[in-house]
């Protein structure tokens, strides 16, 4: 019979795949693949063909392996892809639950989904949170240096509502500040300089249902460095509410 894993061992899930149990922060087990070569394990991760080509019943016996010694979660991360479908089963079989799906930390845009899961090998309440109950914003005030006017702007998807500031969702990796600088960019043109944070606010916002399904929301600039507009469009500090 196989002994049990140490924490920080590495598994030989096949001949040609690895896998790596680490104990992070928390006391959980992170599963890392990697391609096993010449008698030891290449830090790149396998190629979804190389972890397609595992029989099913090699993922359960690593994982049970690992499951004599986890003491909180065990994370096992698979490609989302068809081919490695059987073994994703496997793993949901053996009491793993999806707890997110996203492109694999470094990726490009546009890489294929990987899918996170996780066994709770307690008897209390699971305490992991679910993945994407939060999500963070940042908007820039933009105060033009020569008069004062601030820059503003309305959504063309909305074209009846309120003028706002540029702003938007904060990307993985990025920082507020970063990304008030960056949507003011994108949505407007305008290449703003970040002098501070002015305000932090926490929010509860209804879910938007009446977009049209496949509309693209765009912007429009409504001071100078974006879009041309009327100077009766512009906003200064004091009309932002109104």
């Amino acid at each position: 019979m196989a002994s049990p894993p140490r924490r920080h061992d590495v598994l030989a899930a096949a001949p040609s795949l690895s896998l790596h149990v680490v104990e992070n922060l928390y006391g959980d087990l992170q599963l890392h693949w990697a391609a096993a070569r010449d008698g030891g394990s290449a830090i790149a991760a396998p190629a979804d063909e190389a972890l397609a080509a595992l029989p099913s019943d090699a993922l359960v016996a690593a994982l049970r392996r690992v499951h004599t010694v986890a003491t909180r979660g065990v994370w096992l991360q698979l490609p989302a892809s068809a081919a490695c479908a059987g073994l994703v089963a496997a793993a949901l079989a053996e009491g793993y639950v999806v707890h997110h799906a996203a492109p694999a930390v470094g990726a490009a845009a546009g890489a294929p989904l990987t899918l996170t899961l996780q066994r709770w090998c307690r008897a209390e309440r699971n305490p992991t949170p679910a993945c994407g109950h939060h999500a963070m914003g940042s908007a820039a005030l933009v105060v033009r240096d020569s008069d004062g006017a601030v820059l503003a702007i309305r959504d063309r998807y909305d074209a009846a509502g309120p003028w706002r500031m540029p702003g938007g969702h904060v990307d993985a990796g990025e920082c507020g500040v970063e990304c008030a600088v960056r949507e003011t960019r994108e949505e407007t043109g305008v290449h703003a300089t970040a002098v501070g944070v002015l305000a932090l606010l926490e929010l509860q916002l209804p879910v938007r249902t009446d977009w049209a399904p496949g509309a693209t929301p765009a912007r429009e600039a409504a001071t100078a460095g974006g879009a041309d507009v009327a100077d009766e469009e512009k906003r200064r500090i004091s009309d932002l509410g109104a």
